[in-house]
C-alpha cells in the first residue's frame, strides 16, 4: 500500500461506536436528545448498519435512499456528511487513480468537520463531536496520502490523531476503537521505513509498534462490530502487500468476497490472492464472474478488474491447460484494458504484451508482433527489456523485407 500515511489511522464510523459506548452510560432521556446523541438511538443503529452494508455490496441506489432520509432529517448534524463521506470513498475504490470523485468527498468531509467544530464550541469537550472530527480529518489526510499531497496529508492526519487522542480514555473502553490503534502503531513505522524521504513529516508523530498493530487489527477483526470490515480490509493488505502472507489475506479476502459478493474491489483482490498462489483451479469461477461483470458494466466494475481477470484466464489457458490461443485472446484484452487507462506500468501489461509478442512471431504474424514490440519498447519498466524489444523489432522489419 504505497499511500496511506497517517491518515488511514481512522474511519468514518469512530463515531458510532462512540455512541453506542455512551448511550449505555447516559440516562434515556439524554441519550434521546438530537442535538447531543443523534446515533445513540438504536434504531438508527441499525438504519445506520443497513446503510453502511449497503455501501460495502455496491448497491448505491439503495444506500442513497437511506442515506436521502438521514441528511433530510439531520441535515445540521456532522453524522450524514460522514457517512456520505463513506459512501463515495467506497465508489472511488475499484479505481483510486481517478479523481471523478475527489471533489465530492472533501465537500462531505469538509461539511461534517464544520458542523462538528460549531458544536464542539457549544460543548467543550464532547466525545461525539470530537469522533466526528478525527473521523473526518482521518478520511481527508487519507485522501491526500493516495494524491501524494504529503504536507496535507501529514497535517490531517496529526489533526485526527489529536482528537482521537483527546480522549484516550474513551477510546481504550471497548475493541472497537482498536482499529484507529492498530492502524497508527503499524503504519507509523511502515511509513517511514519504505519512505525516507517522509521521515521529516513523520518527527512529531509518536513512534509505534508494528505487531502490536497487527495484532489489535486481529482482535478487531475478531471481535468487533462496526470496525471489523475496515478491520479486515487492512489486515488484506498488509499480509498480501507488506508482510508477505499471502494466506492469511486469503482468509479474510474471503470472507469479505462472500459476505459482498457484488464489492468489486473485495472481488479482485480474492481473485488476485489465488491467482498469487498459484491456486488456479480456485480462482477461475471468480475470474471469469469478475469479467463478466465488467463486460456487462456492473458498478466499480472498471477497466482494472478486467485487467486482472484477463491476465489471470490468459496465464490460466497458457500454463495449465496448454492452450496459447486462447491464452493469447485474453492477454489481447488485457493489453486493451490497460491502455484504455493508460496503466502502461502494469506488469500485467507488459507481461501480456510478451506473451502476445512471441507468440505472434512464431505465427509469423509480423505485424502483430511488431506492434508488441514496439509497445514494450516505449513502454518497457527496464531498459535492458526496452533494448531487447527494439531489436526484435528491427529483426523482424528485416525478415519482412526480405
Amino acid at each position: 500500500m504505497r499511500t496511506l500515511i497517517l491518515g488511514s489511522c481512522l474511519w468514518l464510523l469512530t463515531a458510532c461506536v462512540a455512541g453506542k459506548l455512551y448511550a449505555q452510560e447516559l440516562p434515556p432521556a439524554e441519550a434521546a436528545r438530537l442535538d447531543t446523541g443523534l446515533i445513540y438511538d438504536p434504531l438508527l443503529q441499525t438504519e445506520l448498519s443497513d446503510l453502511i452494508d449497503y455501501t460495502y455490496n455496491y448497491d448505491f441506489a439503495k444506500a442513497e435512499k437511506e442515506w436521502k432520509w438521514l441528511h433530510y432529517r439531520y441535515r445540521n448534524h456532522p453524522l450524514p456528511y460522514l457517512v456520505k463521506g463513506l459512501m463515495v470513498w467506497w465508489k472511488m475504490m475499484p479505481n483510486i487513480d481517478k479523481y471523478r470523485y475527489d471533489d465530492e468527498l472533501l465537500d462531505a468531509l469538509d461539511k461534517a468537520i464544520e458542523l462538528a467544530e460549531e458544536r464542539l464550541k457549544q460543548e467543550p469537550g464532547n466525545p461525539e463531536y470530537q469522533f466526528y472530527l478525527a473521523a473526518a480529518y482521518g478520511y481527508k489526510g487519507r485522501l491526500y496520502a493516495e494524491r501524494e499531497s504529503w504536507v496535507k496529508a501529514a497535517w490531517n492526519g496529526k489533526q485526527a490523531i489529536k482528537y482521537l487522542r483527546r480522549e484516550k480514555e474513551v477510546t481504550s473502553l471497548s475493541v472497537e476503537f482498536l482499529f484507529g490503534d492498530g492502524l497508527y502503531n503499524y503504519y507509523s513505522v511502515w511509513i517511514p521505513e519504505n519512505y525516507p524521504s517522509l521521515r521529516p513529516l513523520l518527527v512529531f508523530f509518536e513512534k509505534g509498534d508494528k505487531q502490536k498493530g497487527i495484532e489489535q487489527l486481529e482482535e478487531v477483526a475478531r471481535n468487533a462490530f462496526y470496525t471489523r470490515i475496515e478491520a479486515y480490509y487492512f489486515l488484506i493488505r498488509i499480509y498480501a502487500l507488506e508482510e508477505n502472507q499471502p494466506h492469511k489475506a486469503t482468509r479474510y479476502a474471503r470472507y469479505l468476497y462472500e459476505h459482498y459478493p457484488n464489492n468489486p474491489y473485495f472481488h479482485r483482490f480474492y481473485t488476485m490472492l489465488l491467482f498469487l498462489q498459484g491456486r488456479l483451479q480456485e480462482m477461475e469461477q471468480p475470474a471469469q464472474e469478475l469479467l463478466r461483470r465488467v463486460e456487462d458494466g456492473w458498478p466499480g466494475y472498471e477497466e482494472i478488474s478486467g485487467r486482472y481477470a484477463t491476465y489471470f484466464l490468459g496465464y490460466k489457458a497458457q500454463h495449465y491447460e496448454h492452450n496459447m490461443r486462447r491464452a493469447v485472446e485474453f492477454y489481447q484484452k488485457t493489453i486493451a484494458y490497460a491502455e484504455a487507462i493508460e496503466a502502461y506500468d502494469s506488469g500485467y501489461y507488459q507481461a501480456a504484451l510478451q506473451e502476445v509478442a512471441q507468440w505472434a512471431e512464431s505465427q509469423k504474424n509480423y505485424k502483430l508482433a511488431k506492434a508488441c514490440y514496439a509497445k514494450l519498447a516505449k513502454y518497457g519498466n527496464e531498459r535492458k527489456k526496452r533494448r531487447e524489444a527494439r531489436k526484435k523489432g528491427r529483426k523482424l522489419r528485416k525478415i519482412e523485407e526480405d
